[in-house]
């Protein structure tokens, strides 16, 4: 009982760690967007085309300078958006959709044309801050999963129910579900109901993604420090949201012919007559040789 009651403090002190960000208290318009200011914390939403908006927030109300080694451009397409507020809410409306920014706290979500709901800051939680750690929690329908964070060797390309760290590691002969490894990609989809949503976490600290693991009713992602800056795709198709992404990351030039063919990659090829049958296995698959990028890894 008395191992219980320290578990129990040790995590709620934890989550008490956490300052949630408060109350909007005002706004003002900018060229592509609207500042949000929740004191001391301020908000940047961009509107970067008819179905991307970008979110910005810092805590203190002070941003960095805007750069980024992954985003190339800020403006897929100019795109018109419109500014509502009423008692209770702000309203950014744009082509796909809309943006409504809950005012006592500050919490922000994600809707359609139409009006069904996307995606959703939780509600008690939100984006938040302690020290230089950034995070955001959000709601997590029961029937929603999630796909993408890049490679990483789980047991299920969906990621309901796991945590990830992105953290650049190269860790030889590693296992199912180590983590982290040696990529980092803090892109998403959520999935729900037919329709896609993307999120794109522009943040090179140490960051994680819970995607549920510790609670089953919320997700989360954020980093040991910089900003919270993250790209909202509302879809609802994939691929028009990796269309999206690429144009704001760049996209890579038509490969060379070689480069195209079948790709053998493994740790290990010892010993002699191992490799002798995988070359074999080339030559009954019919394979050109023009076209075969053998990448051996030496122990």
């Amino acid at each position: 009982m008395k191992a219980f009651l320290a578990l129990l403090f040790a995590a709620s002190s934890a989550l008490s760690q956490w300052q949630s960000i408060g109350n909007v208290t005002g706004y003002e318009k900018t060229v592509n967007g609207i500042i949000v200011s929740a004191p001391p914390t301020k908000v940047i939403l961009s509107v970067l085309g008819a179905d991307v908006v970008r979110i910005r927030a810092s805590k203190d109300g002070a941003f960095l300078p805007d750069s980024s080694w992954a985003v190339i451009t800020h403006s897929i397409k100019q795109a018109k958006f419109q500014v509502d507020e009423n008692e209770k809410f702000l309203l950014l409306t744009l082509e796909a959709g809309f943006v409504r920014i809950q005012k006592s706290p500050c919490r922000i979500s994600f809707y359609t044309s139409q009006g069904n709901l996307i995606n959703s800051d939780d509600s008690l939680r939100g984006m938040s801050w302690s020290g230089d750690e950034n995070i955001v929690w959000k709601a997590m329908p029961p029937d929603e999963h999630y796909f993408g964070l890049g490679e990483k060797a789980s047991s299920t390309m969906d990621r309901r129910g796991k945590m990830f760290t992105n953290w650049n590691t190269d860790i030889p002969a590693y296992k199912a579900d180590t983590d982290p490894l040696y990529e980092t990609l803090p892109f998403f989809y959520g999935v729900h109901k037919g329709t896609a949503y993307g999120i794109f976490y522009d943040n090179t600290y140490y960051s994680h993604f819970d995607m549920g693991k510790e609670d089953q009713g919320a997700y989360s992602f954020g980093a040991t420090g910089g900003e919270m800056n993250y790209y909202f795709f509302f879809g609802p198709e994939p691929a028009t949201i990796m269309r999206n992404l690429a144009s704001l990351t760049g996209s890579m030039p038509l490969p060379p012919r070689w480069a195209l063919g079948y790709q053998q990659c493994r740790w290990s090829y010892y010993p002699e007559s191992r490799v002798r049958e995988i070359a074999s296995t080339f030559r009954s698959k019919k394979i050109p040789c023009d076209v075969i990028y053998l990448d051996i890894h030496y122990m």
